[in-house]
Protein backbone atom coordinates (compact mmCIF):
# COMPACT_ATOMS: atom_id res chain seq x y z
CA UNK A 1 0.00 0.00 0.00
CA UNK A 2 2.85 2.35 0.84
CA UNK A 3 4.35 1.71 -2.58
CA UNK A 4 1.05 2.47 -4.35
CA UNK A 5 0.58 5.64 -2.33
CA UNK A 6 4.10 6.82 -3.14
CA UNK A 7 3.62 6.00 -6.83
CA UNK A 8 0.37 7.95 -6.89
CA UNK A 9 1.99 11.01 -5.32
CA UNK A 10 4.81 10.69 -7.82
CA UNK A 11 2.43 10.70 -10.77
CA UNK A 12 0.49 13.60 -9.27
CA UNK A 13 3.65 15.70 -9.17
CA UNK A 14 5.67 14.14 -11.98
CA UNK A 15 7.20 16.28 -14.70
CA UNK A 16 6.43 13.41 -17.08
CA UNK A 17 2.70 14.18 -16.94
CA UNK A 18 3.07 17.95 -17.35
CA UNK A 19 0.89 19.19 -20.21
CA UNK A 20 3.17 20.08 -23.10
CA UNK A 21 0.86 19.71 -26.09
CA UNK A 22 -2.77 20.85 -26.28
CA UNK A 23 -4.83 20.12 -29.36
CA UNK A 24 -7.78 22.44 -30.02
CA UNK A 25 -10.61 21.10 -32.18
CA UNK A 26 -13.55 23.08 -33.57
CA UNK A 27 -12.29 26.54 -32.57
CA UNK A 28 -13.56 29.51 -34.56
CA UNK A 29 -10.63 31.57 -35.92
CA UNK A 30 -11.76 34.69 -34.04
CA UNK A 31 -12.05 32.74 -30.76
CA UNK A 32 -8.68 31.02 -30.85
CA UNK A 33 -6.81 33.79 -29.00
CA UNK A 34 -9.26 33.60 -26.07
CA UNK A 35 -8.99 29.81 -25.93
CA UNK A 36 -5.21 29.84 -26.08
CA UNK A 37 -5.14 32.31 -23.20
CA UNK A 38 -7.27 29.93 -21.10
CA UNK A 39 -5.01 26.99 -21.95
CA UNK A 40 -1.82 28.91 -21.23
CA UNK A 41 -2.58 28.54 -17.54
CA UNK A 42 -2.40 24.73 -17.65
CA UNK A 43 0.71 24.26 -19.77
CA UNK A 44 3.47 22.70 -17.70
CA UNK A 45 1.03 21.59 -14.99
CA UNK A 46 0.92 17.82 -14.24
CA UNK A 47 -2.24 16.26 -15.73
CA UNK A 48 -3.57 15.02 -12.36
CA UNK A 49 -3.50 18.53 -10.91
CA UNK A 50 -5.66 20.08 -13.64
CA UNK A 51 -9.34 20.72 -12.95
CA UNK A 52 -10.85 19.85 -16.34
CA UNK A 53 -14.30 21.09 -15.28
CA UNK A 54 -12.85 24.52 -14.49
CA UNK A 55 -11.21 24.71 -17.93
CA UNK A 56 -14.55 23.81 -19.52
CA UNK A 57 -16.37 26.47 -17.47
CA UNK A 58 -13.94 29.11 -18.73
CA UNK A 59 -14.38 28.00 -22.33
CA UNK A 60 -18.18 28.06 -21.96
CA UNK A 61 -18.15 31.53 -20.38
CA UNK A 62 -18.69 32.87 -23.91
CA UNK A 63 -22.40 32.69 -24.76
CA UNK A 64 -21.61 31.66 -28.32
CA UNK A 65 -20.08 28.41 -27.05
CA UNK A 66 -22.54 25.55 -26.67
CA UNK A 67 -20.05 23.17 -25.05
CA UNK A 68 -16.37 22.74 -24.29
CA UNK A 69 -14.86 19.30 -23.56
CA UNK A 70 -11.36 19.13 -22.11
CA UNK A 71 -9.44 15.88 -21.68
CA UNK A 72 -5.87 15.12 -20.54
CA UNK A 73 -3.71 12.01 -20.43
CA UNK A 74 -0.61 11.02 -18.44
CA UNK A 75 1.65 11.50 -21.44
CA UNK A 76 1.62 15.29 -21.30
CA UNK A 77 -1.08 15.77 -23.90
CA UNK A 78 -4.52 17.38 -23.75
CA UNK A 79 -7.40 18.00 -26.12
CA UNK A 80 -10.03 20.73 -26.10
CA UNK A 81 -13.10 20.27 -28.29
CA UNK A 82 -15.33 23.31 -28.78
CA UNK A 83 -18.86 23.35 -30.17
CA UNK A 84 -20.58 26.64 -30.97
CA UNK A 85 -24.23 27.57 -30.99
CA UNK A 86 -25.78 27.43 -34.46
CA UNK A 87 -27.55 30.69 -35.31
CA UNK A 88 -31.05 30.33 -36.75
CA UNK A 89 -31.94 34.03 -36.86
CA UNK A 90 -30.77 37.49 -35.97
CA UNK A 91 -32.55 39.55 -33.32
CA UNK A 92 -34.62 42.41 -34.69
CA UNK A 93 -33.44 45.77 -33.39
CA UNK A 94 -30.26 44.34 -31.83
CA UNK A 95 -27.39 44.44 -34.36
CA UNK A 96 -24.69 41.83 -33.87
CA UNK A 97 -26.85 39.45 -31.85
CA UNK A 98 -28.17 36.08 -33.01
CA UNK A 99 -30.41 33.40 -31.55
CA UNK A 100 -29.97 29.62 -31.61
CA UNK A 101 -32.77 27.06 -31.95
CA UNK A 102 -33.41 27.03 -28.19
CA UNK A 103 -33.76 30.80 -27.90
CA UNK A 104 -30.30 31.59 -26.49
CA UNK A 105 -29.00 35.02 -27.47
CA UNK A 106 -25.32 35.42 -28.31
CA UNK A 107 -22.97 37.71 -30.17
CA UNK A 108 -22.57 36.77 -33.82
CA UNK A 109 -20.53 38.87 -36.21
CA UNK A 110 -22.52 37.90 -39.32
CA UNK A 111 -25.98 38.23 -37.74
CA UNK A 112 -27.04 40.77 -40.37
CA UNK A 113 -26.54 38.22 -43.14
CA UNK A 114 -29.00 35.70 -41.67
CA UNK A 115 -32.20 35.37 -43.75
CA UNK A 116 -34.53 35.37 -40.75
CA UNK A 117 -34.93 37.76 -37.82
CA UNK A 118 -36.86 37.27 -34.58
CA UNK A 119 -38.97 40.09 -33.23
CA UNK A 120 -38.76 40.07 -29.42
CA UNK A 121 -42.20 39.99 -27.76
CA UNK A 122 -43.15 43.53 -26.81
CA UNK A 123 -40.00 44.81 -28.56
CA UNK A 124 -38.41 45.19 -25.12
CA UNK A 125 -34.68 45.01 -25.80
CA UNK A 126 -33.56 45.78 -22.25
CA UNK A 127 -33.53 42.10 -21.20
CA UNK A 128 -31.50 41.26 -24.29
CA UNK A 129 -28.65 43.36 -23.04
CA UNK A 130 -28.63 41.06 -20.01
CA UNK A 131 -29.08 38.11 -22.39
CA UNK A 132 -32.70 37.37 -21.65
CA UNK A 133 -34.42 34.20 -20.55
CA UNK A 134 -34.38 31.97 -23.66
CA UNK A 135 -37.93 30.79 -22.97
CA UNK A 136 -39.23 34.15 -24.25
CA UNK A 137 -37.75 33.50 -27.67
CA UNK A 138 -37.87 29.71 -27.78
CA UNK A 139 -41.13 29.21 -29.76
CA UNK A 140 -40.06 31.61 -32.51
CA UNK A 141 -36.48 30.31 -32.43
CA UNK A 142 -37.64 26.72 -32.86
CA UNK A 143 -39.73 27.75 -35.85
CA UNK A 144 -36.75 29.55 -37.40
CA UNK A 145 -34.60 26.49 -36.77
CA UNK A 146 -37.15 24.17 -38.38
CA UNK A 147 -37.41 26.43 -41.45
CA UNK A 148 -33.62 26.35 -41.74
CA UNK A 149 -33.53 22.59 -41.22
CA UNK A 150 -36.10 21.95 -43.95
CA UNK A 151 -34.40 24.29 -46.44
CA UNK A 152 -37.33 26.73 -46.69
CA UNK A 153 -35.71 29.69 -48.42
CA UNK A 154 -37.89 32.53 -47.19
CA UNK A 155 -36.46 35.74 -45.80
CA UNK A 156 -38.32 37.77 -43.22
CA UNK A 157 -39.27 38.24 -39.59
CA UNK A 158 -40.67 35.59 -37.24
CA UNK A 159 -42.90 37.04 -34.53
CA UNK A 160 -45.87 36.45 -32.23
CA UNK A 161 -48.96 38.39 -33.26
CA UNK A 162 -51.45 40.00 -30.85
CA UNK A 163 -53.24 36.65 -30.49
CA UNK A 164 -50.03 34.84 -29.60
CA UNK A 165 -49.80 33.06 -32.96
CA UNK A 166 -46.43 32.29 -34.51
CA UNK A 167 -46.15 34.15 -37.81
CA UNK A 168 -43.61 34.93 -40.51
CA UNK A 169 -43.66 38.17 -42.47
CA UNK A 170 -41.83 37.56 -45.74
CA UNK A 171 -41.29 39.98 -48.59
CA UNK A 172 -43.64 42.90 -49.10
CA UNK A 173 -47.00 41.20 -48.60
CA UNK A 174 -46.76 37.55 -47.59
CA UNK A 175 -47.82 36.53 -44.09
CA UNK A 176 -47.38 32.88 -43.06
CA UNK A 177 -49.46 31.97 -39.99
CA UNK A 178 -48.30 28.88 -38.07
CA UNK A 179 -50.49 29.29 -34.99
CA UNK A 180 -49.13 27.47 -31.94
CA UNK A 181 -45.71 25.81 -31.72
CA UNK A 182 -47.34 22.37 -31.96
CA UNK A 183 -46.83 20.19 -35.03
CA UNK A 184 -44.16 22.53 -36.40
CA UNK A 185 -42.53 19.77 -38.44
CA UNK A 186 -45.83 19.10 -40.26
CA UNK A 187 -46.54 22.78 -40.81
CA UNK A 188 -43.09 23.51 -42.21
CA UNK A 189 -43.25 20.40 -44.42
CA UNK A 190 -46.56 21.64 -45.92
CA UNK A 191 -45.03 25.07 -46.49
CA UNK A 192 -41.99 23.57 -48.21
CA UNK A 193 -44.15 21.43 -50.50
CA UNK A 194 -46.34 24.42 -51.36
CA UNK A 195 -43.30 26.50 -52.30
CA UNK A 196 -41.84 23.64 -54.34
CA UNK A 197 -45.16 23.22 -56.21
CA UNK A 198 -45.49 26.95 -56.83
CA UNK A 199 -42.14 28.84 -56.70
CA UNK A 200 -43.99 32.11 -57.34
CA UNK A 201 -46.09 31.76 -54.21
CA UNK A 202 -44.16 34.33 -52.12
CA UNK A 203 -45.03 37.00 -54.72
CA UNK A 204 -48.60 35.92 -55.53
CA UNK A 205 -49.98 35.00 -52.08
CA UNK A 206 -50.82 37.40 -49.28
CA UNK A 207 -51.36 34.78 -46.56
CA UNK A 208 -50.63 31.11 -46.02
CA UNK A 209 -52.48 29.74 -43.02
CA UNK A 210 -50.91 26.57 -41.59
CA UNK A 211 -52.70 26.49 -38.23
CA UNK A 212 -54.23 23.17 -39.34
CA UNK A 213 -51.56 21.76 -41.66
CA UNK A 214 -53.88 19.14 -43.18
CA UNK A 215 -56.23 21.97 -44.20
CA UNK A 216 -53.74 24.69 -45.17
CA UNK A 217 -55.24 27.77 -46.77
CA UNK A 218 -53.57 30.04 -49.32
CA UNK A 219 -55.05 33.50 -49.85
CA UNK A 220 -54.28 35.79 -52.75
CA UNK A 221 -55.09 39.43 -53.36
CA UNK A 222 -55.35 42.17 -50.73
CA UNK A 223 -54.85 41.02 -47.16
Amino acid sequence: MAFLSTAGIGLFQSDLTQIAVVRIEGAAPDDRTRLEEILRGIRGVPAFRIDSADVERQVESSRRVLSGRFRTNVFGRARLTVEYRRPVASLSGAPGLAVDGDGYVFEYRRAGALPLALDLPGRDLAPVLGLCDPSRLRPAARLAGKLQEEGVELKGTVFLDASGRLCLNSGKVLLVVFGSGDRLAEKVAVLRRSLNDDPGLPESATEINLVEPEAAMIMRGDR
